[in-house]
């Protein structure tokens, strides 16, 4: 019981936190393209907005000959982190590169 309500007030607190620290994360906003070395795969885009104290991310995977788009809605947790799929994944920027999903991201053009 005692390590549960650690756990709450641990997660209360970070998430208190993060809307003092999520305001200003412009440098994820945009379009950005999975980096890969296999010149004849379809990487990955996520093109990346911010609406609302939230963040539109559309995700495009290149299935049977084209691209389908999943679309998520990211909570902020931190200037460089933005929590989707209920918590159960993060994006991250880090060094002007985005990791999601086991994947890095750069940003496009």
């Amino acid at each position: 019981m005692k390590n549960t309500l650690a756990v709450l007030v641990v997660a209360l607190a970070g998430l208190l936190n993060a809307g003092c620290e999520a305001e200003g994360g412009s440098a994820l906003s945009g379009r950005w393209v999975e980096k890969t070395q296999d010149q004849s795969k379809h990487p990955r885009v996520l093109t990346i907005a911010r609406e609302e104290g939230a963040y539109r991310v559309d995700e495009e995977i290149y299935l049977n000959g084209q691209y389908k788009t999943q679309r998520e809605i990211g909570q902020p947790v931190s200037k460089s982190v933005i929590a989707v799929k209920n918590g159960m994944r993060n994006i991250r920027l880090e060094n002007g590169v985005i990791f999601y999903r086991n994947l890095e991201f750069v940003k496009a053009g």
